[in-house]
C-alpha cells in the first residue's frame, strides 16, 4: 500500500508480508522487489485499520563517507580554503537523524491523498486493510522511486 504525502513528492509504502513469513520477506526485500510492488500499485479505495508508532534514528556517517571514497574530507589534508578562506579546517562527522511518524491524523490524510475515484456503473467497496503484524515501510521519491528511509514495525499491538 503506499500513502502519498501532502504535495505528492514522496509517499509511505507499507509493505505487509503473509502471516508468519516477516523474516524471510524481509531476508528477500531488495531495490528489485520494492520497483515491482510499487509498480504493480493500483489506485483503490481503502479503508486502513494501522497502529500509530513513531521512528527516531541518529546516524554518523564520517566512516561510512570515508568508505565510499572520500577520506580527505575528514582529515587534516582537506582544502576547504574555496569556501572559507581558512586551510585549517576538515569534516569531523556528519551526524543524520530521521523521525518518523504516524497517528489518526497523518493516517487518515494519507489514504484521502491515495484515493483516486471514478464513477461506474457501481461504487467499488473500499478494500479493508488492517496491518496488525510485523511490517516494512519505506519513505520514497514517487517520481524517481528512490527510497530515502526504511524502517520496520515488528510488534504493531505495542
Amino acid at each position: 500500500m503506499e500513502l502519498p504525502y501532502d504535495g505528492s513528492e514522496l509517499s509511505m509504502v507499507i509493505l505487509l508480508p503473509e502471516t508468519g513469513q516477516f523474516k524471510a520477506f524481509e531476508g528477500s526485500l531488495g531495490a528489485d522487489l520494492v520497483d515491482t510492488i510499487t509498480n504493480d500499485l493500483a489506485y483503490r479505495q481503502v479503508a486502513l485499520t494501522m497502529p500509530k508508532f513513531e521512528f527516531e534514528s541518529d546516524f554518523t556517517l564520517a566512516n561510512t563517507l570515508a568508505a565510499m571514497g572520500m577520506p580527505v574530507a575528514f582529515s587534516p589534508a582537506a582544502d576547504f580554503s574555496g569556501m572559507t578562506g581558512n586551510r585549517d579546517l576538515f569534516i569531523a562527522e556528519i551526524l543524520h537523524k530521521a523521525f518518523v511518524s504516524v497517528d489518526e491524523a497523518g493516517t487518515e490524510a494519507a489514504a484521502a491523498t491515495a484515493v483516486v475515484m471514478t464513477m461506474t456503473a457501481a461504487p467499488e467497496e473500499p478494500v479493508e486493510v488492517t496491518v496488525d503484524r510485523p511490517f516494512v515501510f519505506l519513505i520514497r521519491d514517487i517520481e524517481t522511486g528512490t527510497i530515502l528511509f526504511v524502517g520496520r514495525v515488528m510488534n504493531p499491538s505495542a
